[in-house]
């Protein structure tokens, strides 16, 4: 079986490889479920496509994320990022794929691509310990159905292309240490939120 990566690069192995589908009735063992704020959960979803869901808990700006707990095998000067995911609702509600340097993306090194319905755009996100900044898509945050993201970083810069088309580069507050795949939920309103997310390819460059 070819991956993303080796059928748009002539069958050439990616460095250090992870594909997650998301399948069966149990999450990989690798993933870690963080309340960062709240109680939240996962749930592998039994229904055609699938995938998982994860969780918030009901009160204002609860957060809950998927990530490596803490081991971080991924460069921050080249990887590369195939990630499908949305939202089960269009409003009050953060979504976020990417990378980050400790659990909760709090304080942390990380880049993302990221739908905030507290932004009127998705946006490119990223970080690095002290400041975070965005950069934004034409792609609404109103918007949550599951679409296909590339997010590539570099050393000195990073681009994201949403459903195919190329939307952002990003050349500031760039993270400069090593991270781990990150999902996230947050909910904006006193109400669970729910992302969902259904493949998530990465892998080093460098």
């Amino acid at each position: 079986m070819r991956f993303l990566y080796e059928l748009l690069n002539g069958d050439v192995l990616a460095n250090h490889h992870l594909v997650e589908r998301f399948i069966g009735d149990t999450l990989d063992e690798r993933w870690q479920t963080t309340d960062v704020v709240g109680d939240g959960s996962s749930i592998m979803r039994d229904n055609v496509g699938g995938g998982v869901h994860v969780l918030t808990g009901t009160s204002t700006n609860d957060k809950e994320t998927l990530n490596f707990n803490n081991i971080n095998q991924f460069n921050q000067n080249g990887l590369e990022l195939h990630v499908s995911f949305g939202a089960t609702v269009a409003d009050n509600r953060k979504v976020a794929a990417g990378f980050t340097s400790n659990t909760n993306s709090i304080g942390a090194h990380h880049i993302e691509a990221n739908n905030d319905t507290s932004n009127t755009f998705q946006v490119l996100r990223s970080s690095d310990d002290t400041t975070s900044t965005d950069v934004a898509t034409t792609v609404t945050s109103s918007d949550s159905n599951i679409r296909l993201f590339l997010l590539k970083l570099f050393s000195a810069h990073a681009t994201l292309h949403v459903a195919g088309d190329f939307e952002a580069v990003k050349t500031d507050v760039l993270p400069n240490a090593r991270m781990q795949p990150m999902l996230e939920i947050v909910t904006r309103t006193s109400a669970s939120r729910t992302g969902r997310f259904r493949y998530f390819e990465a892998f080093n460059t460098l």
